[in-house]
């Protein structure tokens, strides 16, 4: 799954620099230090510049410079006074995200941080954060992967745990959409192998979310350079045919959707403006309200995560879930508190489970848990046309998200809460229900479809 660098604590809230309480400085210079401190940092907590350390695992790019969101009042974004309050500042805008009235923009220091988030029409200034795209980490903290060669068609064996073989039976008994049929999934990720034999005829389109910066300032194409976003796509909905592996939805639509790059590292504010593209999909409603056919987005898979909130991305996952798209993300790989945006309650948080029902020791947990799915040793696409075993919640969320377009395509009348409250009332227990390591238990979606 996508996280941050190890948090530097319980609490993924940012606490503000303090001096020690073993400071060896004399009381009239500790208080001169403080005071200094006050002046700069506690400029910036009075006026809500709220994120991470700069130290920590975002904030900071190449450069040095300090990459901030900027959320401005809706008669400000987008405005010639945005333009003048920005440059004042010397501001470097790297992107516009007009659904969350943010822009990205690149600062030369945390006191200009602070200084901007005091200009008239700023509602808020908080800190980029990093994300990172890893699997299931071994000891020298790279991701463990076994590439496996093509081969004649096999059923992975969490789409079989997970009751998925039991739904396609049933295609002639039920409507078309037994197999996923007319759902559409984002999968915001690395892209996907656009190429990938047992991808391609699923994926209907996608979005390039990562700011035109670096070695993408040019290359704005939404194919995978990293494996990661290709092996979580596969696990959704990988085609149904001779060869390699068949996903839970294997008629399902996919859409590519790009937030992080080749080393699988990326902004929140990159996630945000892929979760907005999702949302914009939706303008094409018909007079009564309801999802049309095409490119309206019903599914967002995130097998992504940070240790630090956002406020913005919390707002952009509320808005999805608003805009009726159901938001399914990765709990995360550390065995500790479950990441953003996975705890927000709009998105369904999942944990991951082994070939045994058992949770692994890196599974986050907590009270948001919602479900648990296979996420350990599964077999599914990857770039360049291959297949790969990885391990991690990243390939739990897929599979709930597989099992979200199963039921949706039957039932394509339902709204997205309804579409969760069958998952969750069906899920298969695995303990107390609910628990902080699988919350309502193992996914199923033949039984939240009385099969």
């Amino acid at each position: 799954m996508f996280r941050s660098e190890p948090r530097p604590g319980p609490r993924r809230d940012w606490i503000p620099w303090r001096l020690s309480s073993r400071s060896v400085l004399s009381a009239p210079r500790a208080l001169l230090v403080a005071l200094s401190l006050i002046l700069v940092f506690g400029v910036a907590a009075a006026v809500g510049l709220a994120a991470p350390p700069l130290s920590g695992p975002g904030g900071t790019d190449h450069s040095g410079q300090v990459r901030v969101i900027v959320a401005f009042d809706d008669s400000t974004f987008g405005s010639p006074r945005m333009d003048r309050e920005l440059a004042a500042i010397g501001a470097g805008v790297l992107k516009q995200i007009a659904g969350a009235r943010v822009a990205v923009v690149t600062l030369p220091s945390r006191a200009a941080a602070a200084a901007l988030a005091a200009r008239a029409g700023v509602k808020r200034v908080e800190v980029d954060s990093r994300v990172r795209a890893t699997a299931k980490p071994d000891r020298s903290g790279k991701p463990t992967t076994t590439t496996v060669p093509p081969q004649a068609q096999t059923v992975p064996w969490g789409v079989t745990r997970v009751g998925a073989p039991g739904v396609w039976a049933a295609v002639f008994a039920a409507p078309a959409g037994a197999r996923g049929d007319g759902v559409n999934v984002a999968v915001i990720d690395t892209g996907i192998d656009l190429d990938h034999p047992d991808l391609a005829v699923n994926i209907e389109g996608g979005y390039m979310a990562i700011a035109a910066t670096g070695k993408y300032r040019k290359n704005r194409s939404y194919d995978d350079d990293n494996g990661h976003g290709s092996h979580v796509a596969g696990i959704v909905a990988a085609a149904d045919n001779v060869q390699g592996v068949v996903g839970v939805a294997p008629g399902a639509d996919l859409y590519a959707v790009k937030a992080l790059d080749n080393n699988g590292s990326g902004w929140t504010s990159d996630i945000v403006d892929a979760v907005y593209w999702a949302i914009g999909t939706h303008a094409d409603r018909d007079s009564a309200g309801s999802l049309t056919p095409g490119n309206d987005i019903q599914v967002i898979n995130m097998s992504l995560g940070s240790d630090y909130t956002s406020a913005t991305l919390a707002q952009a996952v509320k808005d999805a879930f608003a805009a009726g798209i159901l938001v399914v993300a990765a709990a995360g790989n550390d065995g500790g508190a479950v990441d953003y945006p996975s705890a927000y309650p709009e998105a369904l948080a999942v944990a991951a489970t082994d070939a045994s029902d058992t949770v692994p020791w890196w599974s986050s947990r907590g009270p948001e848990v919602d479900l648990a799915a296979p996420g350990v040793g599964v077999y599914s696409t990857y770039r360049g046309g291959a297949y790969d075993s990885l391990s991690g919640t990243s390939m739990a969320a897929p599979h709930v998200s597989g099992s979200v377009a199963l039921v949706w395509g039957a039932n394509p009348g339902w709204s997205a809460s309804a579409v969760r409250a069958a998952l969750e009332n069906s899920a298969l227990p695995l303990g107390a229900v609910p628990n902080d390591l699988t919350g309502h238990g193992l996914v199923r979606p033949d039984l939240a479809l009385g099969l």
